[in-house]
């Protein structure tokens, strides 16, 4: 039986994401202990899953990411601060 060295995956810190954010795997939605070392967008359970998704199709996409995550395009979640917005907007004019 012989042994398989895997690389070590990027361990994802808990403290380092926004309260409440719960990373799951991208595969099978279970909680989410590594996270891609290269856009750092999309979570795994382990090694596997990240492997079998590399494969089907993140390889493909993973740099795409990474460009739309260095973009900063303003992301307003709620009608309330799309208004809150364009109320300063209008009081800078």
């Amino acid at each position: 039986m012989s042994s398989v060295t895997l690389p070590k995956p990027k361990t994802v810190n808990p403290l380092a994401n926004p309260k409440a954010v719960k990373n799951l795997c991208e595969l099978c939605q279970k909680p989410a202990f590594t996270q891609c070392s290269s856009c750092k967008a999309t979570y795994y359970c382990g090694i596997e899953h990240q492997r079998i998704d590399w494969v089907g199709i993140h390889k493909k996409i993973c740099d795409d990411i990474k460009i739309l995550r260095r973009t900063s395009l303003p992301f307003l979640s709620s009608e309330e601060e799309r208004l809150k917005r364009k109320a300063q907007k209008i009081e800078r004019h």
